[in-house]
């Protein structure tokens, strides 16, 4: 392994590949509130890091000891052995000493990826998971829990569900501590379910009807592409539930256990913990989806829960400033905390009809990262904001906002206080 050179500082880095997703928010806050140096890094992190563009590799890896690696959208994918390749003899040679790869269960192109990792190196750990608890509640299947009605194509096949929180506790781990080199974790829940049986714990937990459907693969893939999913996505649900649904994975394996000396979380533990949160209440009132988006978007740095929140024509105004789409608003978000990693939104006034809401805001933060341009200054700010939000079927379809951008920057010292 490369030693670092000699004046060269040290490397005590922990990088957070996918810093967005599901797994890799929840290991970056876990290893902060270990103290550990953390920077965490997607396509639109302050930092950029893209697969697609190994230029944006050797920044991200600069002064970096540990990895976690989760891609996007998934290790089976065409074409992604070599690029894994490319990443993991790019981060031995800079002096990476533990690489932790989150894979797929049941999944061969996952698995080609790990053999990869394996003879290359760093030292690594192997996480394998499949289906996860939080899928219910963070991702593509949050709507219909809402509204009453899971239709999936998936049928009497069982899973045995993992939570996310789980799958961080045990990367954190082959983090930071020894004994779990060349280790590879299957985690699993404690039992197999069906997902017909996952929806009937979601109903008993929320005290209210929810049905399960069985539907066609095909018109499952053609919903999600209608809504906007692009054709990766589009081949990743066919992947997932024509093949990897098959059974390979209906077994509760040990890796929870092995690595954390703990028994994983039980499903229903997970579906009662989520209920008392209201994320699966309905309906989803224009008030309810603002309060949601500030409170788990802005405040807790869920970025994902955007795509669940706005339209597919969502336009997003200031003066001088626009976004269009999830994925705009996902950037301003991820924006605003890097600049400000103690953000906090508070609702001041939220006045809401039956399509369109006014809402005041207080933003306060500490300057901690690049703002339009401005180093940071380790200052803090209180910040006020109106937003109006105008909804069509159920979501957010345009805002604008207007921010008091010369308060801001008064209180940064980049503008001479107001006589």
């Amino acid at each position: 392994m490369q030693e670092p050179r000699e004046g060269n500082p040290p490397r005590d880095l922990t990088l957070i590949l996918g810093a967005t997703g599901k797994t890799g928010r929840r290991v970056a806050a876990r290893l902060q509130a270990l103290g550990v140096p953390v920077r965490g890094v997607s396509r639109s992190s302050d930092l950029p890091f893209d697969w697609n563009d190994d230029t944006t590799w050797a920044a991200a890896l600069d002064g970096v000891r540990h990895v976690y690696v989760s891609y996007s959208p998934d290790l089976a994918a065409p074409g992604v052995q070599p690029i894994i390749a490319s990443f993991a003899h790019m981060a031995r040679d800079v002096g990476v000493e533990r690489l932790v790869l989150l894979s797929g269960r049941g999944e061969e192109g996952a698995q080609r990826c790990e053999d990869t990792v394996l003879d290359i190196g760093p030292r690594w750990t192997v996480v394998r998971a499949s289906w996860f608890n939080q899928n219910f509640s963070e991702g593509h299947f949050l709507p219909g829990i809402q509204q009453g009605t899971l239709a999936l194509p998936a049928g009497d096949v069982r899973e045995p569900f993992i939570d996310v929180d789980d799958i961080a506790d045990v990367a954190v781990a082959a983090l930071t501590s020894d004994g779990h080199e060349g280790q590879i974790y299957e985690v699993t829940g404690p039992r197999l379910l069906t997902f017909a049986e996952a929806v009937a714990e979601i109903g008993a937990a929320t005290g209210r009807p929810i049905e399960y459907r069985r539907i066609p693969t095909q018109d499952y893939v053609a919903a999600a592409t209608a809504e906007g999913a692009p054709g990766e996505i589009a081949d990743l649900l066919r992947f997932l539930f024509d093949t990897v649904l098959d059974g390979r994975n209906e077994s509760v394996e040990d890796g929870v256990q092995r690595a954390l000396g703990r028994p994983p979380r039980d499903f229903r533990d997970y579906a009662q913990q989520l209920a008392a949160t209201g994320v699966w209440d309905q309906p989803r009132s224009p008030e309810a989806v603002v309060r949601r988006l500030i409170d788990e978007a802005f405040n807790q740095g869920r970025t994902e829960v955007i795509p669940e929140l706005v339209h597919a024509d969502y336009v997003y105004r200031s003066p001088g400033e626009q976004v269009d789409g999830a994925t705009g608003l996902q950037a301003l978000v991820t924006g605003y905390r890097t600049a400000f990693p103690d953000l906090h939104v508070r609702i001041d006034e939220l006045v809401a009809t039956d399509d369109t809401t006014v809402t005041s805001l207080t933003l306060t933060g500490t300057h901690r990262g690049d703002l339009l341009g401005i180093a940071p200054t380790g200052k803090p700010v209180e910040v006020h904001a109106m937003v109006r939000s105008r909804f069509r079927d159920g979501r957010i379809a345009d805002e604008w906002e207007l921010l008091d951008m010369q308060s801001l920057l008064e209180q940064l010292g980049v503008m001479e206080l107001s006589s």
